[in-house]
């Protein structure tokens, strides 16, 4: 219902807008949507990224066979395949990082369940880490492994790429079509065999996984903040200029 809601407010409201309205969205996956749904033809613009951040804590060194996830504590958030590529990557440790709120109690608890159902004791949990906590594990942390969720843009996976971090995500949504993608398609999963086999061919081969790392560092300037600024005032001048015609 509340879905329906939104919709039909957004599509009153498109109507009301007199010219031509100026759209923003933050992926050519929900720019897509948006065409679908609406007729819009938005103009993308993605969310600002402190990359500068994570350039400072990145390190060659002591990344070891960790893999973590960043992710809200929510019940649309799917950590089952985290779980399962953990009960069979036994030798990683997997360290799943999230914001909690008043949804959070029975994510938690299902999870923490789960975790000692399948003696997965190479799983650790943290709840609400602060920026610098969270910047450090991914700095000592080999791969990012996103939730089997299509985000539609995926702030934390650019910040695991700005880390060094060889980043696992579902072939859907935005951070798949506009981030990873680019740094390599063998980097999509729809299942955990497709994970396992993404590590362990990664692990195997040093070369591989610096090309990849250097790649992803790449890929990822093109969401620092400068160009965010950059491209928002060459947003809001044309739509002045356009403006000032009218009158």
């Amino acid at each position: 219902m509340p879905h329906k809601i939104y919709d039909l407010g957004v599509r009153i409201y498109l109507k009301r807008i007199k010219g031509s309205p100026k759209v923003l969205t933050n992926s050519t996956w929900t720019r897509d949507l948006i065409l679908k749904a609406y007729g819009v033809d938005a103009e993308l613009l993605p969310p600002p990224i402190n990359l500068e951040a994570y350039r400072k804590a990145f390190s060659y060194k002591d990344r070891g066979k960790t893999v973590v996830t960043v992710s809200r504590f929510s019940p649309e958030k799917d950590f089952s395949i985290v779980l399962k590529a953990a009960s069979v990557l036994r030798e990683y440790h997997f360290i799943i990082a999230g914001s909690t709120s008043k949804y959070s109690g029975l994510v938690l608890k299902s999870l923490r369940g789960a975790i000692r159902k399948y003696d997965l004791n190479n799983v650790s949990i943290i709840e609400n880490p602060d920026r610098g906590e969270l910047i450090n594990v991914l700095a000592r942390s080999t791969f990012y492994l996103h939730p089997k969720y299509p985000e539609h843009f995926g702030v934390a996976i650019v910040e695991a790429v700005a880390s060094g971090c060889i980043p696992l995500v579902y072939r859907d949504g935005g951070s798949w079509k506009d981030v990873v993608s680019q740094i390599s398609d063998e980097l999509g999963y729809t299942d955990v065999a497709d994970i396992v086999r993404a590590v362990k061919k990664i692990e195997e081969n040093e070369g591989l996984r610096e090309t990849l790392r250097f790649k992803g560092l790449q890929t990822v300037k093109q969401f620092d903040y400068n160009i965010f600024k950059s491209k928002l005032k060459s947003i809001v001048e044309s739509i002045a200029s356009r403006t000032a015609e009218r009158h």
